[in-house]
């Protein structure tokens, strides 16, 4: 269970913050079948919010892991520590290049790992 879920959130932390804005909605709905549907349902806002200035300024956010760690697991629900490379790219600016930190919660649902929490350290 332990390396299942260490794969799952480091594959979901990719997954969640690697944007494209020439797909926004159908990643987003994509990774919502991924997520609890409590938090698909404010991914997909969160996306629905973003897209137009994505879009405008002709973003894409691309991400790798760096590394990744369980924190905790029980039956229920799994934390893992996940750090990011992200490189940003945008129409008449130079990349960039930063590290993103991010806690992923995952919980059991149904028999599977779904992202239920994504929060930016």
């Amino acid at each position: 269970e332990r390396s299942t879920a260490t794969a799952l959130a480091a594959q979901y932390a990719v997954d969640f913050t690697s944007i494209d804005y020439h797909h926004m909605q159908e990643e987003a709905a994509a990774e919502a079948k991924n997520a609890t549907s409590a938090f698909g349902a404010v991914y997909t806002a969160t996306i629905k919010t973003f897209q137009p200035y994505y879009t405008q300024h002709t973003i894409v956010e691309k991400t790798t892991v760096q590394r990744s760690a369980l924190s905790s697991i029980n039956a229920k629900s799994a934390v893992a520590l996940i750090a990011l490379d992200a490189v940003t790219t945008q129409k008449g600016r130079p990349a960039t290049d930063r590290l993103l930190r991010v806690r992923i919660t995952l919980s059991k649902v149904d028999g599977r790992w779904l992202m239920s929490n994504l929060t930016t350290l």
